[in-house]
């Protein structure tokens, strides 16, 4: 096994971490009074980061292209921290329910209550983000692919809402873990949109050309 592949492995063992740790604290005793609740917050925290990681990873990516080939491999592995935020977002939600003891309130406060509502919509779409995350997909969708998943940044503006507008949530730091990224998201999404208006004005050339 490569250095390269070796790293790989760890760092996806890593993205699974938490549940293991969880687990441990579920044999010990270690979820304290309200295991659910408890859970229900960490699992978020960890979706957070999760996405967070990978929209650094895509900051870094269009800020600078020609990476150190020994760094290249993490960039690789943005499928993997993609599923992984999927997979610990559907416990976020499931221990919600739990939380509300499954009863018709806690579907129906998910269009009643704001934050709610913007963390379902945000996980709906990256439940689908998750469910494309392969070599499958990717064939299937062709270019569409890569568009299909930019939906990730509407996602972040999504998750930005739901943490900020949750009842006596840690506002510094969720401000601390999100805001910082704020300027380069707007920066890439000003170049995208760059990038689209010139090849909009090259093809309208291209028209006008061909019609006279």
């Amino acid at each position: 096994m490569t250095q390269t592949k070796f790293l790989r492995w760890v760092l996806r063992l890593l993205l699974f971490g938490p549940l293991l740790w969880w687990i441990a604290l579920g044999l010990t005793g270690g979820l304290g009074a309200e295991p659910v609740s408890k859970l229900n917050t960490e699992t978020g925290y960890v979706t957070l980061v999760l996405i967070l990681i990978n929209l650094v990873i895509g900051i870094c990516l269009a800020l600078k292209k020609n990476w150190p080939p020994w760094t290249r491999w993490f960039f690789l592995e943005r499928r993997w921290l993609g599923v992984a935020s999927g997979l610990y977002l559907l416990g976020h939600v499931f221990f919600y329910f739990a939380k509300e003891g499954f009863l018709p309130m806690a579907f129906s406060q998910i269009f009643t209550k704001n934050y709610l509502t913007l963390g379902f919509i945000a996980a709906v779409v990256v439940w689908i983000l998750t469910l494309t995350s392969n070599n499958f997909s990717q064939k299937l969708f062709g270019r569409k692919w890569k568009l299909l998943h930019r939906l990730i940044h509407g996602v972040s503006l999504a998750i930005l809402g739901h943490v900020f507008l949750i009842e006596k949530a840690n506002l510094l730091l969720f401000a601390a873990m999100t805001l910082p990224l704020v300027p380069f998201q707007l920066f890439r999404l000003g170049r995208f949109l760059k990038t689209k208006v010139e090849s909009f004005r090259g093809a309208s050339r291209k028209s006008d050309k061909s019609l006279s």
